[in-house]
């Protein structure tokens, strides 16, 4: 009896004296029985989308994907709550969240719980980090969420804002702050 867990195919040789001979094996993937993260959420703010979403797989005892599986909903929760897309539905045993994002005070370390009928859970331990953007341009409501901002600066230090008209980087349609951009 032969005895395989992770899914493959394989040659059997057996030799006993003179007399050998050979058997391929196929192994499938299992029944479906949990949960597994396989692509982390990352960029992990408070009232904002991640930066990079979650992906979950379906998989049997022995953490193989059951690619068979689709149309299975996965959910997402976390305890201060969740914003977006909570929910996201199995093709070829992966379910990939697209618009998902938590509620919790920054600095929070907790974790994110995804759930499907019948299977065990599985949980994604984060930390909310601080919103910061850093230098550069960024695109409202994609990159950085709208709102009002205010510069802090050290003393001498110069900041502005502005907003562009299109995307190119010049065509500056307005500005507030000093110094006054140049156009590109």
């Amino acid at each position: 009896s032969v005895l395989a867990s992770l899914v493959g195919s394989a040659t059997i040789r057996v030799s006993v004296g003179a007399i050998s001979g050979t058997a391929d094996l196929t192994v499938s993937p299992g029944t479906p029985a949990r949960l597994v993260v396989i692509r982390p959420a990352s960029g992990i703010f408070s009232d904002w989308r991640f930066a990079v979403q979650p992906q979950v797989a379906v998989a049997d005892l022995a953490g193989n994907r059951v690619t068979t599986d689709v149309g299975r909903v996965i959910s997402l929760s976390v305890p201060g709550g969740v914003i977006g897309t909570a929910t996201a539905t199995t093709t070829a045993g992966v379910a990939t969240f697209s618009d998902v994002g938590v509620l919790a005070s920054t600095g929070t370390t907790t974790a994110l719980a995804f759930n499907a009928t019948g299977l065990t859970a599985v949980e994604q331990p984060i930390t909310v980090a601080p919103f910061s953007f850093g230098g550069g341009t960024r695109l409202v409501g994609t990159e950085i969420r709208p709102g009002r901002y205010r510069s802090v600066n050290a003393a001498g230090a110069s900041c502005y804002w502005e907003r562009l008209r299109n995307s190119t980087g010049g065509n500056y349609f307005n500005y507030e702050g000093n110094p006054a951009p140049s156009p590109l």
